[in-house]
């Protein structure tokens, strides 16, 4: 298992959403982190996350992901979630680029 304590924010997870309930993304997936740095340190655990889904129908709040090496897809914002990562394990395998963060994160801020 590894540590939530070094975790950053664009950073990609594979990692178990259960357990959901009705239209929430489920099971074992690789998730985006969206929380920084500074929050998962703070919170002692609890990372933000949006899962990914290689389903790409489009939807106004599913972003597609650039090329990585290891995950194709798009990133879920209607599906973000708090999970406690010192109590469930995960992998990290990947990491976005910079300016596709930002880009969520403007997408993002517009859902507030």
């Amino acid at each position: 298992m590894n540590s939530y304590k070094g975790l950053q924010q664009g950073q990609i997870l594979m990692v178990d959403f259960n357990p959901t309930s009705g239209h929430e993304q489920k099971g074992y997936r690789p998730a985006l982190v969206v929380s920084n740095s500074d929050f998962n340190q703070l919170c002692g655990g609890m990372v933000k996350l949006m899962p990914i889904t290689s389903n790409t129908k489009p939807f106004p709040l599913h972003l597609a992901l650039p090329y990585l090496n290891n995950i194709h897809g798009v990133v879920e914002l209607d599906q973000e979630r708090t999970l406690d990562l010192s109590d469930r394990g995960f992998k990290v395998v990947d990491e976005v680029p910079t300016d596709f963060m930002e880009k969520l994160k403007k997408v993002n801020f517009a859902t507030y």
